[in-house]
């Protein structure tokens, strides 16, 4: 399709928008007639600070919306916004067969949050929890010898 229609723009909805009926992220594509896809904006919405999920009873609401409409007609990279070449999302093999096409791409602005011990650490605490798992299968033992 991106070969035919102009895939323009892909917004990023924040989780649980369709729980119950689905908890995989959803995105609302973009395309326009006429031309080949050049380049896709991609647009994440966030939730408020006080939501981390929406849900069946907790549905987002169209005032959430307005930071990506007022974006849409002055479109330039931010914290929510960035814009990818379609040949980084196509990738053909040589000779010329579409191997993939993938929109699932991360923001780059969104630092990877998950922090990551360093090995040392990891093992340290590994053992003292595997200490502490022998300790207590001794006492269940013992309770049950008794």
């Amino acid at each position: 399709m991106m070969k035919e229609y102009n895939l323009h723009t892909v917004v990023r909805l924040p989780d649980g928008v369709f729980e119950p009926y689905t908890s995989i992220p959803s995105n609302l594509l973009f395309f326009e007639q006429g031309k080949p896809t050049q380049d896709v904006w991609f647009y994440e919405i966030q939730p408020p600070a006080e939501r981390k999920k929406y849900s069946k009873t907790k549905p987002i609401q169209f005032e959430e919306f307005a930071a990506c409409i007022a974006w849409w007609n002055k479109r330039e990279a931010n914290e929510n916004a960035w814009c990818i070449p379609a040949a980084e999302i196509l990738q053909y093999d040589a000779g010329g067969k579409l191997l993939s096409a993938t929109l699932d791409r991360k923001n780059p602005t969104r630092r990877n949050e998950t922090e990551y011990a360093e090995p040392s650490e990891a093992i340290a605490a590994i053992l003292e929890k595997e200490k502490q798992i022998v300790f207590l299968l001794d006492e269940i033992k013992q309770l049950v010898q008794s």
